[in-house]
């Protein structure tokens, strides 16, 4: 990936994110390098998994361009549940 990609004003949120949702606890938001190294280790294990989930359709499919767009139609309907961050507060 570019590392343009990574310059937008809201990236290192995401990234906070992720490490919420892969460890459930705030830990990831200490300043120091192992727990920057376990958001990185997160965020390539989710990036991973998405472009497997990805390939693994397209290359089964006769129609690959339909599968993709299969893919953001049901991304874009997908309704989450709300987060619990009560514990969090």
């Amino acid at each position: 990936m570019p590392e343009s990609y990574f310059s937008t004003p809201g990236w290192r949120g995401f990234l906070f994110l992720l490490g919420f949702a892969s460890s459930e606890s705030s830990d990831h938001l200490k300043n120091d390098e192992e727990q920057q190294n376990k958001l990185i280790t997160a965020f390539e294990e989710y990036a991973n998994f998405g472009l497997s989930e990805i390939s693994a359709r397209v290359s089964s499919s006769s129609s690959a361009l339909g599968d993709l767009v299969g893919i953001l139609m049901e991304a874009s309907n997908a309704v989450d549940a709300p987060p619990d961050v009560a514990d969090l507060i």
